[in-house]
C-alpha cells in the first residue's frame, strides 16, 4: 500500500488477490477540521470512473487511450481494461511529466512521448484536485506529424477536453 496526504485528503492504493490486478484505492477525508475523525471510502477505480471505459469506444482502434496512473506509476483504471494493474512507471508519460504531477510540481500539460507500446505519442495530463494522481489521454502520433500539428488543427483538446470534464 502506497499512502498519500495532501490537503486533507489521504489516499492509499491497495490490491486484493481475489481482484487479481484491479488496485483498490481508499480515499479518506477528515469530518471537520481538528474533529479527530474521518470518512474513508474504498472504491475499484476503473469501475467507479465509468468514463474510461467509454472512452474506449471512440478510441480510433486503441490510437485513443485515457487512464489514471496512481503515485508510483502504476494503473488504476484504463480505457483498454487490460492495461488495469500495470505498471507504467518506466514508460515515457510517467517518467517525463505524470511523476511530477504526482509529487506536486506541476498541474497539468501536453507534450510528446513514448506509449507504453513504445510508439510515438501525445499525451495530455492533468492532477485531479490535489490528489496524488494523474490522468491522462493519450493518442498515436502519425510518423510525419507531432503535438504541433495536432495542436495547430484543433484536435487535441476534441480528445483530451470531454475526458477531463467527465471526471
Amino acid at each position: 500500500a502506497r499512502r498519500e496526504a495532501t490537503g486533507g485528503i489521504r489516499t492509499i492504493e491497495l490490491k486484493h488477490e481475489e481482484l487479481r490486478n484491479a488496485p483498490l484505492l481508499a480515499l479518506a477525508f477528515e469530518s471537520a477540521p481538528g474533529a479527530g475523525d474521518a470518512v474513508a471510502a474504498v472504491i475499484q477505480p476503473q469501475q467507479m470512473f465509468g468514463v474510461f471505459a467509454r472512452y474506449s469506444a471512440s478510441s480510433q482502434g486503441g490510437q485513443r487511450r485515457a487512464y489514471l496512473l496512481g503515485s508510483q506509476g502504476s494503473v488504476l483504471a484504463h480505457s483498454i481494461e487490460s492495461y488495469v494493474g500495470s505498471d507504467f512507471s518506466l514508460g515515457g508519460v510517467w517518467t517525463g511529466a505524470a511523476k511530477s504531477l504526482v509529487e506536486g510540481k506541476i498541474r497539468s500539460g501536453v507534450g510528446e512521448y513514448l506509449s507504453s507500446e513504445k510508439l510515438p505519442s501525445i499525451a495530455a495530463y492533468e492532477r485531479p484536485l490535489n490528489l496524488p494522481l494523474a490522468v491522462v489521454t493519450e493518442m498515436g502520433v502519425p510518423s510525419r506529424g507531432g503535438v504541433i500539428d495536432l495542436l495547430l488543427e484543433g484536435r487535441w483538446r476534441s480528445i483530451a477536453g470531454p475526458l477531463l470534464i467527465a471526471l
